[in-house]
């Protein structure tokens, strides 16, 4: 098979598959070896990398920053889930919440090999420290629905709280 036979998006597709492999291959080595206190340095880590991501792209996107909504940060996010090819599907939308189904994602299955718990675990902490820039108030988490887990999709929910 030669490369230039291969469509660009199969492509892309492919080397976020190799990305994933690498990440939840590093995140199961730092589990095992530091366990919760391991999860809880990558978080921290995936925080603050979400938090400057969202710094220095929002201006990109006609979003409120600091005193935003839910809206403004599924807006922004939207964009995210459109660049690594994940299929998604808005189940509630409102200034106070979103609930967000992703029923695809090219990361998925290396993710299920190899660290089953690698999105509710580690990836959300990203969401956390993206929407808190939109504002601080927003609380991001995932329910036990996963696709890495064998569920249809991934559930996140995001939440403004009063």
């Amino acid at each position: 098979m030669k490369l230039e036979n291969i469509p660009i998006e199969e492509r892309y597709r492919r080397a976020i598959a190799g990305d994933a492999l690498i990440i939840a291959a590093l995140t199961r080595a730092v589990y095992e070896k530091y366990g919760d206190e391991g999860i809880k340095t990558l978080q921290q880590g995936m925080e603050r990398t979400g938090r400057e991501v969202a710094k220095a792209l929002a201006k990109h996107f006609d979003i409120r920053v600091g005193d935003g909504d839910v809206t403004d940060y599924a807006k922004f996010v939207d964009f995210f889930h459109q660049v690594s090819l994940m299929d998604t599907k808005t189940v509630e939308l409102s200034p106070k919440r979103w609930v967000v189904h992703a029923t695809s994602c090219p990361a998925a299955a290396q993710y299920k090999r190899i660290f089953p718990d690698f999105c509710p675990w580690v990836l959300v902490a990203l969401d956390r420290g993206m929407s808190s820039v939109v504002n601080k108030k927003i609380k991001a988490r995932m329910t036990e629905k996963c696709l890495a887990r064998g569920d249809d999709y991934c559930e996140y929910i995001f939440e403004l709280e009063d």
